[in-house]
């Protein structure tokens, strides 16, 4: 996807954008979009920044993982809970000194790795001790922990918002949950309350708990959940190809009704266009590649035992 990208924006443009490139394949595209320039003009790029933060993550737990104990993996893991928000808090004091508003301190406090490993660790934490996760009892109370963390964050900055920043009306629940999420120390506390939640929801669906479990034993929220990540790498073009035909019939007409007209027929188009593209992206690409890797681990196995015996 990022070569196709780069090859196409290359031929429209005339000019190859190496270091773009680089950063994805590289997976530090994060800081390229948060501290240079990560985007490509002819094809989207910019939402592809969250894998290089995933596999950032793996490096450092993916190297843990085969050499420490469970109980020293643990220990990292929770070390990641504490350090994140500590982190976000030093960058809160140290960024304005080197980025000039606050869009851009929050995106590279939301976009940066180590500002969000304790997200990644909260994750870990559920896969490696399932077997306390996998009660419905756990995992219900942790999605409730999660749940009423979150609830706490979010009304303590709509008082925020209308005490200290004098917002009224619908402006009380800006940069609250989504938006610019920065100032007023929201960027450290609000990350650290979703990744409880999500985790606990998690959990949930790992132990089959309750109503979710009716939920995701339905066949087409498992074709989703399949596919699931085509739909992630190639939802940007698929917004971008259905944006740019209604842009035809649309941009001409100006008003508030038309926008929101605008908007709700890009998401009904994009959404089953990303599905049908991911769809066809895991049965004739995905799916083989996976297949061809396990046989090839499994014959791996199979001659390493021989070879020993």
């Amino acid at each position: 996807m990022s070569i196709v990208g780069f090859l196409v924006d290359a031929a429209v443009t005339g000019r190859p954008s190496w270091s773009v490139l680089q950063s994805l394949l590289l997976f530090f595209h994060n800081y390229q979009m948060a501290y240079a320039n990560g985007e490509l003009s002819a094809w989207p790029v910019g939402r592809l920044w969250t894998i290089s933060v995933e596999m950032q993550f793996y490096l450092i737990y993916g190297l843990a993982l085969p050499v420490l104990s469970r109980r020293h993996l643990t220990a990292l893991l929770l070390a990641f809970l504490v350090v994140s928000p500590i982190l976000r808090l030093i960058a809160t004091v140290i960024l304005p000194h080197t980025l000039d508003s606050d869009l851009s301190m929050a995106y590279a406090i939301y976009s940066g790795s180590i500002f969000q490993f304790d997200s990644f660790a909260a994750g870990a934490l559920v896969a490696l001790h399932r077997p306390f996760f996998s009660s419905p009892r756990a995992a219900g109370r942790l999605f409730a922990m999660g749940s009423c963390a979150l609830l706490v964050y979010a009304l303590a900055y709509i008082i925020v918002n209308i005490t200290v920043r004098h917002d009224t009306g619908s402006g009380a629940l800006r940069n609250v949950i989504s938006g610019i999420l920065y100032g007023e120390y929201r960027q450290v506390f609000l990350y650290s309350a979703v990744a409880a939640a999500s985790a606990g929801l998690v959990a949930m669906a790992a132990s089959g708990h309750g109503a979710l479990r009716l939920v995701l034993a339905r066949p087409s929220f498992q074709w989703i959940g399949t596919i699931s990540y085509g739909a992630y790498i190639y939802h940007g073009v698929a917004l971008v190809a259905c944006g740019y035909v209604l842009g035809v019939v649309f941009d001409p007409i100006s008003g508030g009704p038309v926008r929101l007209i605008r908007d709700v027929l890009l998401f009904a188009s994009a959404y089953p266009l990303t599905l049908t593209i991911a769809h066809i992206s895991y049965r004739y690409l995905e799916a083989p590649i996976i297949r061809g890797v396990h046989g090839w681990l499994r014959r791996d196995s199979s001659g390493s035992a021989t070879a020993g015996a």
